[in-house]
């Protein structure tokens, strides 16, 4: 009776940290997604026609 519980207390500690990793990629992934510059991004820091603020 001990070893099957250790044997689901441990495959509950496996779920519970692989989900645990999966939600750390996640949030990786979404915090990557919005930071990423944008081309409206680099837009802003030009000027029409290659000219400058002088």
């Amino acid at each position: 009776m001990k070893k099957l519980l250790m044997l689901v207390a441990a495959a509950a500690g496996a779920v519970f940290v692989r989900n645990k990793m999966q939600q750390g990629k996640a949030d990786n992934q979404l915090w990557a997604e919005a930071t990423k510059p944008s081309d409206r991004d680099n837009a802003a820091t030009t000027f029409p026609h290659g000219g400058t603020s002088n």
